[in-house]
């Protein structure tokens, strides 16, 4: 129990220095819609309006009035919206505080995390691991910087909750399942509570954004890859384990498309306008997140609504790699496999097999990054392990300087890349410097210099 309490604070002082620099920052891009130009969160009685026909903002209308008063949300997210009432209500606009909510709500995920890798994985230090490489990584910088996109932290939140307390009821001896030998039985009571908890949990996530749709799939893979059951047997709990799940699942798929229709869907096009050179485009994001993820100082400050030059066969090339590369380390790391797992399935509503209006963001990685960072953790901790044996004679851990200094160079990269969300126009300057081929960047750029005032480089960007 010390051991856990220790690595607990760890995971918060390490999560709160690489953001610390973050709660200086100042409302940026959509927080202007949200907050800065919004009057809609300044009263509760506007509360009552999360579940009103009249939710949904319109993209058009959002982004072309100065100020107005509404959600500012073009998708359901009744969850993320009740979070805004209590920033104001605790901040008016002041920044500092919503990033500090956001950092918070970030710290309070890499703890689930690494609850989550210490039940599966049985290994403190190989758990500690994992969870410091998750909260550090760069490509967690975009979805914590940025008030408007608290969407994908709340979610995360909420989805680590409900599978965290999926696991937990299991261990509690649910579904007729046997527990471990001498270990105490807990009461029927505590089953159900734990159980409720897990379906709450889920409901909050879906509301917090539709990523969380994955979840009955996340819970499949566990059952069979962790846990070791046959397929057929899975199938035969599916009535106690998961109905509840899907029905709460295929609820609010209804409520999304039915009742509060996300008023950027038209908007979504394939792109370059046909299948296979869509597909061809969704591989090339596909393989960049790779890159993002095993090379941490390529993380930049994307464009809004950025698609990458499309890669043609070299994409395909990628993607071949990478299957093969996995193929290859879960043949010999078995408790990989699962988190593998979790990264693909978590993957899904963000990879572009259905058009999205933002074909790459890297706070679409957010959830999926549990899954894959836990499987670089579980390799870069055998790789130590080897290293260590190596060196064992010289007295020096190198395996474990190697671990810990893929941590401190992720953490200095997040550090550097939070500034850079410091105001639009710092953004802006960023993107244009990083994305010398995007017109998004430029026009950003143009439109930030003329606020200040500086037309002549206005109109140069």
């Amino acid at each position: 129990m010390l051991a856990r309490r220790q690595s607990v604070l760890i995971i918060i002082l390490v999560s709160l220095i690489t953001f610390s620099n973050a709660l200086s920052n100042g409302f940026v891009g959509d927080d202007h819609l949200i907050v800065v130009n919004n009057t809609f969160y300044e009263t509760w009685a506007n509360f009552p309006k999360l579940f009103a026909p009249g939710y949904i903002t319109d993209s058009d209308e959002a982004f072309n009035l100065e100020s107005f008063s509404h959600t500012g949300s073009v998708a359901y997210r009744p969850v993320l919206s009740a979070t805004f009432f209590l920033d104001y209500w605790f901040w008016q606009r002041l920044a500092f505080g919503y990033h500090l909510d956001n950092v918070v709500v970030h710290v309070l995920n890499a703890i689930l995390v690494y609850f989550i890798f210490f039940l599966i994985l049985k290994d403190p230090s190989l758990s500690l691991f994992g969870a410091v490489l998750f909260a550090v990584h760069p490509l967690k910088s975009e979805a914590v910087c940025a008030i408007g996109y608290r969407a994908d932290l709340l979610a995360a939140l909420f989805f680590l909750l409900a599978f965290l307390s999926y696991i937990l009821r299991e261990r509690c001896g649910a579904a007729g399942r046997l527990l471990p030998q001498g270990a105490s039985r807990p009461s029927g009571g505590k089953r159900k509570i734990v159980e409720a908890l897990s379906h709450a949990a889920l409901l909050l996530a879906l509301f917090s954004k539709e990523s969380a749709v994955v979840f009955v799939g996340i819970l499949a893979a566990y059952d069979v890859l962790v846990k070791k059951e046959k397929v057929l047997d899975v199938l035969k709990h599916f009535y106690g384990r998961y109905l509840g799940y899907v029905l709460i699942t295929l609820f609010y798929l209804y409520i999304y498309f039915y009742v509060f229709r996300n008023s950027a869907m038209d908007n979504a096009r394939l792109l370059g306008g046909n299948v296979f050179t869509h597909a061809t485009f969704a591989v090339d994001i596909f393989v960049q997140y790779l890159s993002g993820f095993i090379l941490p100082l390529t993380v930049k400050v994307l464009p809004p609504l950025y698609a990458p030059p499309a890669a043609g066969y070299a994409a395909w090339v990628g993607l071949i790699l990478f299957i093969f590369s996995t193929y290859k380390v879960c043949r010999k790391e078995k408790t990989a496999v699962f988190f593998v797992a979790w990264f693909l399935i978590a993957l899904v509503p963000v990879a572009n097999i259905i058009p999205l209006i933002s074909p790459m963001a890297y706070r679409f990685l957010y959830l999926p990054s549990v899954g894959f960072l836990a499987a670089a953790a579980i390799l870069l901790n055998k790789w130590g392990v080897s290293l260590d044996n190596l060196f064992r004679g010289a007295g020096v851990r190198v395996g474990a300087a190697l671990r810990w200094g893929i941590v401190v160079l992720c953490a200095i990269t997040t550090f550097s890349l939070n500034m850079a969300w410091k105001s639009n126009l710092v953004m802006a300057v960023m993107m244009a410097r990083d994305f010398p081929t995007s017109p998004i960047g430029y026009l950003h750029l143009g439109m930030e210099y003329y606020k200040i005032g500086a037309v002549d480089k206005a109109r140069e960007a």
